[in-house]
C-alpha cells in the first residue's frame, strides 16, 4: 500500500512520463520508493521511465524488485522481457513471456512478443504457435 507522499509523488511522476519528462519522473519515482518501497507498481513504473531512456540494465534492477515484491503482477514480466529483447537477450525475454502467459494467458501482446523472440533465434514454429494463438485469441 502507498503512503500519503508516496501517492503524491507517483502520480506526479506518471503525470511527468505523459509528457516525456521521464529523468524527472524518475527522481518522483525515486522518493516515492523512499517512503513506500515495498510498493510493487512504483518499482515498476520507474522501471518503465528507464526502458523509455533505453537505461534497460537499470530498468530490469526495478522490474527484479517489482517482481520479488510480487511474483504475480504479469505486467512486470513483460516489461521485463521488452528489456532484455532490447538488449538481444531473446532466451531470457522468452522466459518472462512465457510467466507473464502464465499469469495472464489471454495477453494477445505477450504472445506476439514470444514468436517476435523466437523468430531472433531461428524457432520458426514455435514462434508460428504463438501467433496462432494470438491471432485465435484477436478472434474470440
Amino acid at each position: 500500500m502507498m503512503k500519503g507522499d508516496s501517492i503524491v509523488q507517483f502520480n506526479k511522476g506518471f503525470a511527468l512520463i505523459n509528457l516525456k519528462r521521464h529523468e524527472k519522473a524518475i527522481e518522483c519515482f525515486d522518493k516515492a520508493i523512499k517512503i513506500s518501497p515495498n510498493h510493487f507498481i512504483i518499482w515498476n513504473t520507474k522501471g518503465f521511465a528507464l526502458h523509455s531512456l533505453e537505461k534497460y540494465e537499470k530498468a530490469i534492477e526495478c522490474f527484479d524488485e517489482s517482481i520479488r515484491i510480487n511474483p504475480n503482477h504479469s505486467t512486470a514480466w513483460i516489461f521485463k522481457g521488452l528489456a532484455l529483447n532490447d538488449l538481444e537477450k531473446y532466451e531470457e525475454a522468452i522466459k518472462c513471456y512465457s510467466e507473464a502467459i502464465r499469469l495472464e494467458p489471454e495477453s494477445l501482446c505477450v504472445w506476439r512478443k514470444k514468436g517476435d523472440a523466437l523468430v531472433k533465434l531461428g524457432k520458426y514454429n514455435e514462434a508460428r504457435e504463438c501467433f496462432i494463438i494470438s491471432q485465435k485469441r484477436k478472434l474470440r
